[in-house]
């Protein structure tokens, strides 16, 4: 008798504002050895890391279009993870490609059902300014490490790979400004018509956690919360992420 064909589930991942798919670090093999079901693909959005050289889109229809054009063409069935940013941009991909997409998972995200000072914690504007500005790589990336992972010894075994990686792949503060832009071209109060996670961390330091716990009210979907984590919760923890996406979903 002909064992029955196992189903592969796809996961592709976008990492948020000005961050690379470089970011993500040992996560994506992780996610592929924590079961034999699962594949990754990472995706870059135009102007991060790989693609610095490029211009960010404006549309997010078109930002949509150039991450999907990073995929195998026969991939046709996939889950989203997305971190902040990534998690808006997973979540509109969802909404025009319901046929495609059957799982999604926003980490640290946010949306337009959060006042603007949850989506970016008034305490950070300053320290963002002057890593815009700054012409340290090192500085930058010491500013965003610090400020989104809360374990010290983490960002900083990361800070000099990091470092060397943004001196050979600069962000244009155009871009940065662009990404914005993105942001806001997401309505969630259109809901995905596939299966949903909400993970956040009640310590982010850059992101309210209450804008998930928004998300996850208006779409009456699971959420599911870190008590120590800070904004890049796949860095600070991603034992405990992966176990709750695997526990989430039937793969």
């Amino acid at each position: 008798m002909t064992a029955p064909i196992r189903k592969i589930q796809n996961w592709v991942l976008i990492r948020g504002l000005i961050r690379s798919q470089y970011h993500w670090k040992d996560f994506p093999a992780q996610l592929e050895k924590s079961t034999e079901y699962n594949k990754v693909h990472l995706v870059e959005l135009a102007g991060n890391g790989f693609l610095h050289q490029y211009d960010t889109p404006t549309d997010i229809l078109e930002a949509i279009d150039q991450l999907q054009a990073q995929l195998p063409e026969n991939l046709e069935h996939f889950g989203l993870i997305g971190i902040s940013l990534g998690g808006m941009l997973a979540t509109k991909w969802a909404q025009l490609w319901p046929e495609k997409i059957k799982q999604l998972v926003l980490i640290n995200s946010s949306s337009n059902l959060s006042p603007f000072y949850h989506r970016l914690m008034p305490h950070n504007y300053g320290s963002i300014i002057t890593s815009l500005v700054s012409p340290s790589a090192q500085k930058k990336e010491e500013t965003i490490l610090s400020m989104t992972v809360n374990q010290e010894e983490i960002w900083r075994r990361q800070l000099a790979e990091n470092t060397e990686f943004l001196e050979q792949h600069p962000i244009r503060k155009l871009n940065f400004f662009k990404q914005l832009q993105l942001t806001t071209q997401v309505d969630f109060n259109v809901v995905p018509a596939c299966s949903k996670l909400i993970l956040n961390s009640n310590a982010d330091r850059l992101v309210h956690p209450s804008c998930s716990e928004s998300i996850a009210k208006a779409w009456q979907c699971l959420l599911m919360t870190h008590e120590s984590a800070g904004h890049d919760l796949p860095l600070d923890d991603s034992e405990w992420v992966i176990q709750k996406i695997n526990s989430s979903f039937e793969i």
